[in-house]
C-alpha cells in the first residue's frame, strides 16, 4: 500500500452526522497554494505518478483544495476494451503547467452529460492523488470535487 494518503482514517462504529456547514466564501482559510501538484522535473503536467515517483518525492499528502481562475471541463468519449463511455476531464492552468485531469465529482459528471466543452469561471478543485491503480500501476491525480459559484 502506498502511504501519500495521510488524510485518510479509519472510523469503526462511528455514524457520521453533518454538525454544520460552510460557505463558498468562507473557504479562503482552507484553500492550499501548493508549488506544483504532484510534479516531478521531468513530468510536469502529467496526470499519473508511480509509486516509485512519490517515495522517490517524499509525498505525504493526497489533497489540495485550490481556486482557480477558470476551469474547462470537456466531456469526451473514450473506448476501452472495446467498450465507449463518456469521461469528465477538468483542464486547467497552475502555476503556468496545464493540467488535464479525470474529473469524478458525482454532481459535476451528473450535470454535464453531452459531450463537449463547459467553461466553469472561479471554480475551487479538491485535487486527489489516489490509489495505485490495478490495471497498469500508477497512481492518477483525479479532481474528486468542483465547488462553483
Amino acid at each position: 500500500s502506498i502511504h501519500h494518503q495521510t488524510e485518510n482514517y479509519e472510523l469503526l462504529g462511528q455514524i457520521w452526522v453533518k454538525k454544520s456547514g460552510i460557505r463558498k466564501q468562507d473557504l479562503k482559510v482552507y484553500l492550499d497554494t501548493p508549488a506544483d501538484l504532484w510534479d516531478m522535473a521531468e513530468s510536469k503536467g502529467r496526470d499519473s505518478l508511480t509509486p516509485q515517483d512519490i517515495l522517490n518525492a517524499g509525498i505525504k499528502q493526497s489533497l489540495y483544495l485550490i481556486r482557480l481562475d477558470e476551469m474547462t471541463a470537456s466531456l469526451e468519449e473514450k473506448e476501452y476494451d472495446g467498450k465507449k463511455s463518456k469521461k469528465l476531464y477538468g483542464i486547467f492552468v497552475y502555476k503556468d503547467i496545464r493540467y488535464k485531469l479525470r474529473i469524478t465529482d458525482p454532481k459535476l459528471n451528473s450535470l454535464h452529460t453531452v459531450l463537449g466543452i463547459y467553461v466553469i469561471k472561479n471554480p475551487i478543485i479538491c485535487l486527489s492523488l489516489g490509489e495505485v491503480y490495478e490495471k497498469n500501476g500508477r497512481c492518477y491525480k483525479l479532481i474528486a470535487g468542483v465547488i462553483t459559484s
